[in-house]
């Protein structure tokens, strides 16, 4: 069979598109239930059952959660919502999300930033801690996670530092059921 140029660019288009799901990445172990609970036990200050207000102040990645999964004026996350979209990522079945990520401050974009990716602690181990620098536009694609370079993260929320920032807070949600956005995500400054 013979390939002209054309095809070969589309094969390699195709190849490079869509989840990183390529089976020398290893699939996390999550345990939906168990990360619910201590997603709870970590964030509901007040102990009414949910994290709201202000308590989303601590964990600027369960604030996107809630910005993705809960767009109209219910502005809180209880355990049952917070099992439903872990257990989302047990049905991703990826070991990581092809993701962009670009980091903002005053709208203007931060290039050559060190980040770092902690998952939060309520994952409980099940993903591991990532970095990456960003480019001159400030956009990040690739990420070093257990020494070796990935193009993209495991699903699940991350806490994020930047060198160029080390006092702000930021965190991010990378999942396939998020807003929409090709898991584009802009990461910003307060």
């Amino acid at each position: 069979m013979q390939m002209n140029g054309f095809g070969l660019v589309a094969i390699f288009a195709l190849v490079g598109c869509g989840p990183t799901n390529k089976s020398d990445i290893p699939i996390p172990a999550y345990d939906a239930a168990a990360s619910a609970a201590a997603a709870l036990a970590q964030y509901d200050k007040n102990g009414n059952g949910s994290i709201e207000g202000a308590e989303f102040d601590a964990s600027p990645g369960l604030k996107q959660l809630l910005a993705s999964t809960k767009p109209g004026p219910e502005k809180k996350l209880n355990a049952d919502d917070l099992k439903k979209r872990f257990e989302g990522y047990v049905a991703e079945k990826v070991g990581a999300m092809t993701v962009r990520i670009r980091l903002l401050d005053k709208n203007k974009p931060v290039p050559n930033a060190d980040l770092t990716f902690m998952p939060e602690n309520f994952m409980l181990g099940s993903i591991p801690t990532s970095t990456a620098r960003t480019n001159a536009e400030g956009i990040v694609f690739e990420f070093n996670t257990a020494e070796r370079s990935v193009p993209g993260l495991p699903p699940g929320v991350y806490r994020v530092t930047a060198s160029t920032h080390p006092n702000a807070v930021l965190g991010c949600e990378v999942s396939a059921g998020g807003r929409g956005s090709g898991n584009n995500i802009d990461l910003i400054v307060p």
